[in-house]
């Protein structure tokens, strides 16, 4: 039998195993990649096919029924396990160990995927070329003269290269590193090229399409460079505030996950360092960061576990909403949740592999939350996902059968139960009823004759 063909799909990272660390500037637990851990890409889509990958999340985070109460929860957790009161305190967290079970199986959300639209670095000190008359035509229309900008680049050459110093007097042979290279046209040496030094900022942006990343440059021709700087140095702060205007310092434009639409502006340690545990705080904000998904990223890459909780709960609430359970979302808002989560994503063309080789277009999935939202809307909508038929238990099974309604033995008697003392509930009420009916009928007999 062919094997169906999906519409959404998906790679994602993940670590052999994982460790909880404590953050110090937030004070709380973080989920990191072991030192020693292997790195390897996966395809959720092909392990959600015999169980749902988000079963084991859910089921942990339906008993609680408001927000609050898991995070209070998780608060008391960390504290325990920050203040180190018996030995072992990290293996005495049920609901911590649970969700770093679910990470060493199925890796990290991906928080910072979904969370983080733009976000702007420290700036650091580079090269670049001078530019030709053009580029200074255009950058005088916009700044204004540039009259000494050559010679300010002339002079930054001759202090941070090494020219040849070698003096010929007059009636000496020409050393060898004055002679001219042999060319056959006997072409006259180029002259080494000028280079200037210049502020570079990074900033990375969030695109449909992936993560872009341009280089802004604050520069100005009357400014000048330390005498000692070395390219790709941090600026300090007092150059920073001097070089870099205020509107572009370094900060995180972060989307709420709990609030769609909205958007604020948060500093560069609280929006982006808080995804960077292992990194020490006072270098957290001028740290070189690696390029976004290399493996030197994902050996850095945490997420705190207040927030794997919070997503979690978020998760199982609007499958319960979405079933008719009482939950604390309303249908609306589960809808629009799970719609949220799964747009961060882009369509692609696939190559399926057949006698007739073809391509078919798909959805790519940008992070394993927006994965696990696909999954959940596409179960959902074919029926596949079904809640224990018991109102306490909650938990979510596997696929819907007829013969299938209950997760637990203990939840099919309990429920057995219940309906037994609510349909002798009724006989007791109807026999009651029909008791007082017969009596006023008595009653009202007499009256009548």
């Amino acid at each position: 039998m062919a094997e169906p063909i999906r519409l959404v799909g998906g790679r994602w990272y993940r670590a052999s195993s994982y460790r909880l660390v404590q953050d110090k500037l937030f004070n709380w637990l973080s989920v990191v990649p072991d030192r020693k851990a292997r790195l390897e890409e996966y395809d959720p889509f092909s392990e959600n096919r015999q169980e749902p990958i988000y079963k084991p999340l859910v089921n942990l985070f339906s008993p609680f029924k408001d927000r609050e109460d898991i995070l209070q929860t998780i608060k008391a957790e960390q504290l325990t396990a920050i203040r180190g009161y018996t030995r072992g305190a990290f293996k005495r967290l049920p609901l911590t160990k649970q969700i770093l079970e679910w990470c060493n199986r199925y890796g990290l959300l991906g928080l910072l995927h979904e969370a983080i639209i733009l976000v702007r670095f420290w700036p650091r000190w580079d090269r670049a070329p001078v530019p030709d008359q053009d580029q200074l035509k255009r950058f005088e229309q916009e700044f204004g003269p540039v009259d000494k900008l050559f010679a300010l680049a002339k002079t930054l050459w001759e202090q941070h290269q090494r020219p040849n110093r070698q003096v010929v007097q007059a009636g000496s042979a020409t050393p060898k590193s004055a002679r001219p290279h042999s060319h056959p046209d006997n072409a006259p040496r180029q002259q080494p090229r000028q280079w200037r030094w210049i502020v570079s900022q990074k900033v990375l942006a969030r695109t449909p399409y992936g993560w872009t990343v341009t280089f802004w440059e604050h520069w100005r021709p009357h400014q000048k460079a330390p005498p000692r700087v070395k390219r790709y140095q941090p600026l300090s702060e007092s150059e920073c505030k001097d070089l870099v205007p205020e509107s572009d310092a370094p900060a995180t434009v972060v989307s709420q996950l709990r609030h769609f639409g909205a958007v604020r502006v948060l500093p560069f340690k609280l929006g982006w360092g808080r995804y960077f545990p292992t990194v020490p705080v006072k270098k957290r904000q001028v740290f070189g960061y690696p390029e976004i998904n290399s493996p030197q990223f994902w050996r850095l890459y945490g997420e705190p576990v207040e927030e794997l909780a919070e997503l979690g709960w978020l998760l199982a609430h609007c499958i319960l909403a979405l079933e008719g359970r009482p939950a604390g979302l309303s249908q609306d808002n589960a809808a629009h949740t799970l719609a949220a989560f799964a747009t961060y994503g882009a369509p692609y063309l696939s190559l399926i592999p057949s006698a007739r080789s073809y391509r078919l277009r798909q959805w790519h999935a940008g992070s394993l939350l927006a994965s696990v939202a696909h999954m959940i809307l596409e179960d959902l909508s074919e029926r596949r996902v079904a809640i224990c038929a018991s109102p306490p238990c909650q938990q979510l099974l596997s696929f819907r059968r007829s013969s299938v309604r209950y997760c637990s033995q203990r939840c099919r008697a309990r429920e057995i139960k219940r309906r037994l003392r609510e349909k002798s509930k009724r006989r007791r009420s109807n026999k009651r009823a029909q008791k007082t009916k017969s009596n006023t009928t008595r009653k009202a007999a007499p009256e009548s004759g």
